[in-house]
């Protein structure tokens, strides 16, 4: 099962892209057995407001009942010094538009 985090900051520090890039070089080391790192970490800003950012841990395997996972928690606990936090957790629900170009099998919704 594929799954994501999102952790969302709005934050009032105008440099809180250096903070948030420090957190993720320091995620992005590997730490732990293999089948608990994450499959990808994306991080993205709004589009009108530099502060704001989300960044999205994504996972593959079982989502625990939709319990955050460590690497996750951390991350939430050291941006908190950033700014606001909304931290979730997102299951793949299998819909979504077929992969691939001259995919013309239908919509898979």
């Amino acid at each position: 099962m594929k799954w994501i985090e999102t952790i969302t900051l709005r934050s009032t520090r105008t440099n809180a892209d250096a903070g948030v890039a420090e957190l993720l070089m320091q995620a992005r080391t590997p730490s732990g057995p293999a089948t608990q790192r994450p499959v990808d970490i994306k991080i993205y800003h709004h589009a009108g407001i530099d502060t704001d950012f989300s960044i999205h841990i994504h996972w593959d395997g079982s989502a625990n009942d939709q319990d955050k996972s460590p690497l996750g928690l951390r991350l939430a606990q050291n941006l908190k010094y950033l700014g606001l936090i909304n931290h979730s957790v997102w299951i793949e629900n299998g819909m979504g538009y077929p992969e691939g170009p001259g995919h013309d099998q239908g919509q898979n919704f």
